[in-house]
C-alpha cells in the first residue's frame, strides 16, 4: 500500500476505473467495508489503496478514498478482481 499523495497532488485519470454503472444495477451498502483497491494512475502507475467500499453491482464495486487528492470525486468504479477486503 502506498502513502497518500500531497495536498497538491495533480489530478490523474484511473485507467482501471469503470464508468459508473445504471442506478438500478447498483445495490449500497449499509455498513461500508475497509478494502484494497488496485489503483491503475494515468502517470503513477501501479498502486493499492486502502478504501471503503460503499456499492457494488454483479460486476463491480464503488471504492470511497478518504483523501485522494488525485480524483475529481470521492471514489471509482473498480472490477471485482481489483478489489480485496482488508
Amino acid at each position: 500500500m502506498t502513502e497518500p499523495p500531497p495536498w497538491d497532488a495533480e489530478l490523474q485519470a484511473l485507467t482501471n476505473a469503470h464508468p459508473v454503472p445504471p442506478r438500478e444495477q447498483q445495490h449500497w451498502t449499509q455498513t461500508p467495508a475497509p478494502v484494497i483497491a488496485r489503483c491503475v494512475w494515468e502517470r503513477d502507475g501501479e498502486q493499492r489503496q486502502a478504501g471503503m467500499a460503499v456499492a457494488w453491482t454483479s460486476h463491480l464495486v464503488l471504492v470511497h478514498f478518504e483523501r485522494e487528492m488525485r480524483l475529481q470525486v470521492h471514489g471509482a468504479w473498480f472490477a471485482i478482481h481489483d478489489v480485496k477486503r482488508r
